[in-house]
């Protein structure tokens, strides 16, 4: 939840969070380093928490069917264009 946070704040957030998960393994028994990624889902707006949960999972939903590691909103933002 990013509140006072625009649909473009919050997909360029998500997208930093994105980048820098990818950007640092995890460095597991005996040294051996894991690569991990992040889907994330956005989805912005005002009124019903619940409706705004539904997108964002919808969203999140949409980002692992495109091939994962990416942020996918709910609506075009010029951010994700």
């Amino acid at each position: 939840m990013l509140p006072h946070t625009e649909a473009v704040g919050a997909f360029a957030f998500a997208e930093r969070l994105r980048r820098s998960v990818s950007a640092r393994p995890v460095v597991v028994a005996d040294g051996v380093e894991i690569g991990v990624t992040v889907s994330v889902g956005v989805a912005s707006g005002t009124g019903d928490v619940s409706e705004l949960l539904r997108r964002a999972d919808m969203a999140l939903y949409a980002a692992k069917a495109g091939g994962r590691d990416r942020v996918a909103a709910d609506r075009p933002t010029s951010a994700a264009a």
